[in-house]
């Protein structure tokens, strides 16, 4: 069997097709890049320190617990005959 090329038209025609979706991927990445320069992602804050982690924590279980009898009114005394 002989080997057909393939017609000019054709070959031009899906040559040209290549062309646009290369310059579009090119193109597409040169904005994105353009953009992300102009709006930098957050900086993330930095994680704390292993005691101030701890302390944080401590803090939380402090403030959990139930409220101090001292912290109640005193009782109203009855008022006597």
């Amino acid at each position: 069997m002989r080997y057909k090329w393939l017609e000019t038209s054709l070959a031009q025609t899906m040559a040209l097709i290549w062309l646009v979706i290369l310059v579009t991927a090119v193109v597409g990445y040169a904005v994105f890049r353009w953009w992300r320069k102009r709006h930098p992602l957050p900086v993330p804050k930095p994680a704390p320190s292993y005691a101030q982690q701890l302390q944080r924590r401590l803090n939380e279980h402090r403030g959990a617990g139930k409220p101090s009898k001292r912290s109640k009114p005193p009782r109203k005394q009855p008022r006597g005959p």
